[in-house]
């Protein structure tokens, strides 16, 4: 009997332990966004004005979900998230009117062919969903 159960344990270990190697990639697609006032005609003052609220919201999101976030000129930024073993950059271009962040590179997360560990995705969309939260706070 305590054969049967050991052996039942094992297995389901087994099962488990291969289960976890065994987890899809999912491809590295941009990310970003039109901004909801893209459509309005805006004079040259205006345009760098909005820019910079961009900067600024992208740059403060980041910042609240834990990315390392660094200037690169005006219109590109690169973030970087540090997480247990794990590491994702992104490069975050940016003008009054759109966003985009796009895959840069990463650290142990099996990023091949264009896929990538199924948590990049989830790391990103949250920093899209603030950066959209702090551009619609920034425009009202």
């Amino acid at each position: 009997m305590n054969r049967k159960i050991i052996g039942i344990l094992l297995f389901t270990v087994c099962i488990a332990l291969l289960g976890t190697g065994c987890r899809k990639g999912v491809p590295a697609t941009p990310f970003g966004n039109t901004l909801p006032y893209s459509d309005k005609i805006l004079t040259d003052a205006a345009q760098a004005e909005r820019k910079n609220k961009v900067r600024q919201a992208i740059l403060e999101a980041g910042r609240s979900q834990n990315w390392a976030m660094q200037v690169v000129n005006d219109g590109t930024i690169e973030a970087t998230y540090f997480i247990r073993s794990h590491t994702a950059i992104v490069t975050i271009k940016y003008d009054a009117t759109r966003y985009t962040i796009t895959y840069k590179d990463s650290v142990n997360l099996n990023y091949k062919n264009g896929n990538i560990h199924p948590n990049y995705r989830k790391w990103v969309q949250r920093l899209q969903h603030q950066i959209e939260v702090n551009i619609i706070n920034s425009t009202q």
